[in-house]
């Protein structure tokens, strides 16, 4: 046997080494070693039933997850070097889905040098598309919050393995036919620009699979982690995926919890873990179900609290009986708190006690939230306490207006087809170029490929600064010279004679300085009092790091193994990047950005209590936990508590609060903090007047209780109803002085007082302290 499988415990031994022929579903709970048993199940395979690795697809949900799992595979497979781990297919869906287009796309209508279009991509055509129809005549808004509706729909129906004409005809009346014609031309504008949305990587693979199956026909086994967070697109792609080589059928290793599905929002499905058991063993497959139950992370009286909280789940769940390997029998606490304010000090004092006497780190510290506006209160109070944290925002970083820039300079060095990345240059850095001269260069690019041409940008680009165009004034001729000359240049570096990082740094350089991003996003940020030059600068330095590192894949895994299916030949006019390695890793990196859902932000080397929301936690782990905001209302949301007359939609949406609640109680490995107020100081919370969260009806002894709400200030206590009965401002804190903002709801001056002074302070984010003294 091998030392890694001899590692295992009993049932992590039974998920690595059963049969490699039909189905192995692994219901792995919270802190079970799941990424532990999916790394030695591919091991085993490529080691003991010498599966060829080029044979054997790994789809995950994030890089930060694939990445992990290939470093654990080489540790594994060192002593084995006879095994090329590298010829894995493994990565997100996203990216595996990528690469299979790649080499198969002609087949789907796609030419080969297509570009994954972001957020911003997709709303801008979806505007586009909007703006047409409302000219047409339909009755559309072109509001950013109209835009996003359109969004979703187009993303659910993507989701759900529907292309506009697969869309069900019974629900193509009303409302949703605008939907769907937008859907419709959404689609033809995406072709039109030779992009594909997040969303399509997959669509088209399925597409691709169902006409087309022998491109994939030599995989002989598919392993899904976080098997709970795929959509129903994911699932018919593993169908499809183990589903055509006859000596190899249906032989699929998943593994998840369908207790941490939490992405409903994102189409994911609960229901298809089970689904899945039930579509294999109507086909006759074979299908072994193993349960991870000894856990490595929590105490036993956290996991004893979140397998209450799951057993009043509405939808089919099997029983967990997980074990704490941990003998620490700590308490959970649950704190009553009269307003959200006090919940926020209480807090902050009890971090400070944590960590002075008992030799905790700030880091070892979460504060876990069901939204982020819920961080503004908290952020305030640990200011006041002088606590150091970091609130982390998922995908912020490559929202940043400088790095969304600099990253459209360098889809342009990298194709000279990316019309959506041009233009979004061209109105960024060429005076006089409007709306209307923009118009024109599109229509130009558009005739191109209405001739069934990729279109060049670059050139037109070349043509309208030699020859000049109708419509374009001199001065914005000028200035897209300049940007031409701009593109032409960084090319060039990435072909200078100097090392790879060389280029990639001189590159990423010459283009920062004469774009004039950072100078001119600083004005920007100035007005806004937003963030410095340095730290402007400091982002786009961390972006430059990350282009310079990342590992350039190799593209030809899937050419000597599949092909059986011929291709299609489509020619592909684009910028050459075959010519230098920097330009093909440039083009790697940029579609890499666009196919992963966590960023990596500048390291932090200073401890610091971590802010996020139940989301963002996912996967992680922290010794002390905090959940506050348990409030009907917040946690479970407003969305879920709402009637909406559907009772299977209504316990749907519960079900998904009580698994986020699930997904929050199980990160922490040794203290958990449960709270909730009262009554509401300041906005967004609905109702100021709060109830408990039912997630906080448990029996007794099973969480210690801590009321503080009795000791807290009268007025504080019944400010609201004092106000209503008064007919006034919210009361002062004392006689002396108050601090006024929109985070504790002070509104105006009280009367008798006087603005004596009006600080800003940055850090404090919304809102301004005041201080106040009588005449």
């Amino acid at each position: 046997m091998y030392k890694f499988v001899d590692d295992l415990n009993e049932h992590q031994r039974a998920a690595v080494t059963a049969s490699p022929n039909g189905v192995v579903l692994v219901l792995a709970g919270p802190g079970t070693g799941k990424t532990k048993v999916i790394t030695a199940r591919v091991a085993y395979l490529l080691l003991h039933h010498k599966l060829p690795p080029q044979d054997v697809v790994v789809a995950t949900f994030t890089k930060k997850a694939a990445n992990e799992m290939v470093e654990r595979l080489a540790v594994l497979l060192q002593p084995y070097p006879e095994i090329d781990a590298k010829k894995l297919l493994i990565g997100t869906f996203h990216s595996i889905c990528v690469r299979i287009l790649r080499k198969y796309g002609g087949l789907v209508g796609l030419n080969t040098g297509f570009k994954i279009a972001d957020e911003t991509d997709a709303k801008q055509l979806i505007k586009k598309v909007l703006r047409a129809m409302a000219e047409s005549g339909f009755d559309v808004s072109l509001k950013d919050s109209d835009v996003k509706k359109y969004r979703a729909y187009i993303s659910a129906c993507k989701n759900k393995a529907q292309l506009p004409d697969q869309v069900p005809l019974s629900k193509k009346a009303g409302d949703v036919s605008t939907k769907l014609e937008a859907y419709t031309l959404y689609q033809e504008e995406l072709l039109r620009n030779n992009v594909i949305d997040f969303d399509d990587c997959l669509l088209l693979v399925h597409k691709l699979l169902a006409h087309h199956p022998s491109c994939m026909g030599r995989v002989k086994h598919v392993l899904v982690d976080e098997f709970q967070d795929t959509n129903k697109v994911q699932l018919e792609l593993v169908y499809q995926l183990s589903g055509f080589n006859e000596n190899f059928k249906h032989n699929v290793t998943a593994v998840g919890d369908p207790d941490q599905s939490i992405y409903a929002f994102r189409n994911a499905e609960a229901e298809n873990f089970y689904r899945m058991e039930d579509y294999y063993r109507e086909k006759g497959v074979a299908v072994s179900k193993v349960a991870l139950t000894q856990n490595y992370r929590s105490t036993s009286n956290i996991l004893t609290l979140a397998e209450h909280l799951m057993n009043k789940q509405f939808a089919r769940r099997e029983q967990k009986y997980l074990h704490a390997h941990k003998k620490d029998d700590i308490p959970v606490q649950m704190i009553a708190c009269a307003t959200n304010k006090a919940e926020a000090s209480r807090i902050a004092a009890t971090i400070k006690q944590v960590v002075k006497p008992n030799g905790k780190q700030y880091s070892d510290i979460a504060i876990l939230l069901r939204s982020g506006f819920l961080s503004r209160v908290i952020e305030q109070e640990l200011i006041h306490a002088n606590l150091p944290y970091e609130v982390v925002h998922g995908r912020s970083f490559w929202e940043r207006r400088e790095i969304r820039l600099v990253m459209d300079y360098l889809r342009a060095v990298a194709s000279d087809m990316d019309w959506l990345g041009y233009s979004r240059c061209l109105d960024f850095q060429v005076s006089g170029l409007g709306a209307k001269s923009l118009l024109l260069i599109e229509e130009r690019f558009s005739a191109q490929r209405a001739q069934n041409q990729p279109g060049n940008v670059y050139e037109i680009l070349e043509s309208i600064v030699r020859d000049g165009m109708k419509g374009i004034t001199a001065k914005a001729r000028a200035g897209i010279g300049e940007f031409v000359a701009l593109i032409k240049k960084a090319r060039e570096l990435l072909l200078s004679d100097a090392t790879e990082q060389e280029q990639l740094e001189k590159m990423f350089d010459y283009i920062v300085q004469h774009s004039r991003v950072v100078s001119v996003v600083n004005e920007e940020r100035m007005d806004r009092k937003g963030d410095t030059q340095e730290e402007i600068e400091a982002n786009l330095n961390e972006l430059k790091n990350q282009l310079i590192s990342f590992n350039l894949q190799e593209e030809d895994l899937l050419q000597d193994a599949y092909a059986e299916e011929d291709e299609v030949e489509v020619i592909d006019l684009s910028f050459d990047l075959t010519v230098s390695t920097s330009l093909e890793k440039l083009a790697q990196f940029l579609d890499s950005v666009y196919l992963y859902e966590e960023t990596k932000g500048a390291e932090k080397t200073v401890s610091k209590v971590t802010i996020t929301t139940v989301h963002g936690s996912k996967g992680l782990e922290w010794p002390i936990v905090f959940v506050p905001s348990l409030c009907e209302g917040i946690f479970p949301s407003q969305h879920a508590t709402n009637d909406v007359g559907d009772t299977t939609k209504n316990e749907a949406a519960l079900d998904e609060e009580r698994r986020c609640m699930y997904v929050a109680v199980t990160r922490a490995k040794e203290q958990l903090y449960l709270s909730y107020f009262k009554e509401t100081l300041g906005f967004g919370f609905g109702d100021p007047i709060k109830r408990k969260s039912r997630f906080l009806n448990l029996p007794k002894g099973l969480v210690k209780v801590a009321d503080t709400s009795v000791v807290s200030t009268p007025n504080l206590l019944s400010s609201f109803q004092q106000n209503i009965k008064l007919n006034m401002g919210p009361l002062a804190l004392g006689s002396g002085f108050q601090t006024a903002s929109r985070l504790t709801g002070v509104s105006r001056l009280p009367d008798g007082a006087v603005k004596i002074s009006k600080p800003r302070k940055k850090r404090l984010g919304m809102g301004r302290p005041l201080r106040f003294t009588k005449k």
